[in-house]
């Protein structure tokens, strides 16, 4: 996925199924009403939506603030605020090499 400017966006890539794209996006990435399109080989491919703003895309300004980090045995206990606006979204936590 690249922005307007031909800016890649994602570390990494994965096409679940026909029509569908997830991007985890690069570590820092702050975007503001960006609108996307997909680059395959070098070719750009324009994202012509069927609705209205479903290529924008804004970098959130409300993440959550995680307070502390503990690891014992193979989890993972984060303290902090601001967790309830990953309800929807599939969250992952990288540390000392351990993804979860």
């Amino acid at each position: 996925m690249v922005t307007s400017l031909g800016i890649d966006i994602c570390q990494t890539v994965k096409i679940p199924k026909y029509g569908q794209v997830q991007c985890l996006t690069k570590l820092g990435l702050a975007l503001k009403d960006e609108i996307l399109s997909l680059r395959v080989n070098n070719v750009v491919y324009t994202c012509v939506p069927k609705v209205d703003g479903a290529c924008n895309y804004s970098t959130s300004t409300n993440f959550p603030v995680v307070t502390n980090v503990s690891m014992t045995d193979n989890n993972f206990k984060l303290s902090g605020n601001g967790f309830q606006i990953l309800a929807d979204y599939l969250a992952k936590v990288q540390y000392n090499g351990v993804e979860a």
